[in-house]
């Protein structure tokens, strides 16, 4: 999602920031301007988070003013998607197009509007936007490829609903589960603990939110006892995800990922590139400042989604290798522990396994 939201305010910034605008009307002109500004004029010196609600009400005054200024409901479309708020960002965009539905050359807002309503689940609507914007020659092929796999993702949703599986889930709880996002569990093979990420509101960070790792104990009536954070050396203001477990539950391998430069990991942590994977553990009851994996698991590619076998010695993961004027090829590969306790260089797995 960031990708995409990083290239909705290249692309956008680039096709409203002209002289020349669909209307005439200089009051709503004047609003557009000042909202286009507002975002990076408001930030939060405390938080450092932008200030896209001010922009949306300058937005929301200048379509007062000019209904069919569509350059406003595009960057309004926009500033609803980095504010989290898809519903609004599907209204923007369909405005957008209904003004003018060739107000690119790249066919993009078909892109965003389809990204959009996948997020809220209006799966036929995002099927067709995104078949007719990579029928566009002049379509970006990054998001070309990013459009494959939201039709991919949108179609098996579709299925999925229309053919539900008989079973019954039971909740893990309220010691795990609230209001917040919960997701990619990791489990001691005693089944007793259980760490997972969860996507929390934090005012320190631009957007909001961020991710942190949390563990939960199974109680002695097996219950999730209510999880606890981990420790501020491990979660930090930058995103945590995608934990695995040793079967011990006392060693741990995550993902980090660079800021925009990146370049840096947040707390001080060193990598060798997009994102890679990091690894800490606990002594007594204190885990150890986490460390880029050592060994050669990590390249200067994107590596994610690492799983720990029971045994330790081997783990495998996901890496993606992008190629110029290639789709990005993510892959599954294998790491095995070598005699000085570090993990070897990823091999890819065969291709049996791993397909186009």
């Amino acid at each position: 999602m960031k990708n995409i939201l990083i290239l909705i305010q290249v692309i956008l910034f680039a096709s409203c920031g002209t002289s020349q605008y669909s209307i005439s009307n200089s009051k709503a002109i004047k609003l557009f301007e000042q909202a286009q500004q507002a975002p990076s004029q408001g930030i939060d010196p405390q938080t450092g988070r932008a200030d896209y609600k001010s922009g949306l009400e300058l937005l929301k005054k200048a379509i007062e003013k000019e209904p069919n200024f569509w350059e406003a409901h595009l960057m309004a479309g926009e500033f609803c998607e980095y504010s989290f708020d898809f519903e609004c960002a599907v209204f923007h965009y369909k405005e957008a197009l209904r003004i003018n539905p060739t107000h690119t050359t790249n066919g993009s807002t078909y892109f965003f509007l389809a990204n959009a309503q996948y997020t809220i689940g209006e799966y036929e609507d995002a099927i067709r936007n995104l078949d007719f914007y990579v029928k566009n020659k002049s379509a970006n092929p990054d998001m070309v490829n990013q459009a494959y796999v939201i039709r991919e993702n949108c179609v098996f949703a579709q299925n999925a609903i229309k053919n539900p599986i008989d079973f019954k889930p039971i909740n893990a709880g309220p010691g795990i589960n609230t209001a917040d996002p919960e997701y990619f569990p990791t489990i001691t093979v005693d089944g007793k603990t259980i760490l997972f990420t969860r996507r929390i509101k934090d005012s320190r960070v631009a957007i909001g939110m961020q991710e942190d790792f949390f563990v939960s104990q199974l109680s002695a009536s097996n219950e999730w006892q209510t999880a606890v954070s981990m420790p501020t050396n491990v979660n930090t203001t930058f995103n945590e995800g995608a934990p695995t477990l040793a079967a011990d539950g006392r060693s741990l391998i995550f993902v980090a990922c660079p800021d925009e430069t990146g370049r840096d990991y947040g707390a001080g942590r060193v990598g060798k590139g997009s994102c890679d994977m990091f690894y800490t553990k606990k002594l007594g009851t204190k885990w150890t400042d986490p460390v880029n994996l050592p060994g050669a698991a990590n390249s200067g590619a994107w590596e994610s989604q690492p799983s720990y076998s029971a045994d330790g010695k081997s783990m495998y993961f996901i890496r993606r290798v992008s190629k110029p004027g290639e789709k990005p090829d993510m892959d599954i590969f294998v790491s095995i522990l070598q005699t000085d306790g570090t993990f070897g260089p990823g091999q890819r797995l065969p291709a049996t396994i791993n397909t186009k």
